[in-house]
């Protein structure tokens, strides 16, 4: 998780302090779930237009991410919960033979555009 962290901070550096710890825990949320649940490898698009920015994580595993209440004693089970309450929309959607988990944020003071995904 460490590399998925690193490689949005880098991108999202120039956002205010808020907004890109939002974006790295939520990135780590999906990138997280991508490893213990699509049990895959994954990838990891950023991508800034509008105000808005969109973060999308894709693994091969096709069952949908959904939102789940997780008893309070389980280890697991809060990522998309976390997700839900600080993104400002999610989705899930198939892609081929996998899915991809995204989410958005409004994004304001940025004053230059986002570097270009690597």
């Amino acid at each position: 998780m460490a590399s998925a962290r690193k490689f949005v901070r880098d991108l999202v550096s120039q956002l205010d302090t808020s907004t890109a710890y939002r974006v790295e825990l939520l990135t780590s949320e999906l990138a997280t779930n991508a490893l213990l649940h699509g049990r895959s490898a994954f990838d990891i698009v950023v991508l800034e237009a509008g105000g808005r920015l969109r973060v999308e994580v894709a693994d091969d595993c096709p069952k949908n991410a959904v939102l789940v209440t997780a008893d309070q004693a389980a280890v697991h089970g809060r990522g998309i919960f976390i997700v839900n309450e600080l993104a400002d929309s999610w989705g899930s959607t198939e892609n081929g033979a996998g899915k991809t988990v995204w989410f958005e944020l409004a994004i304001t003071g940025c004053q230059e555009p986002l570097p270009t995904p690597r």
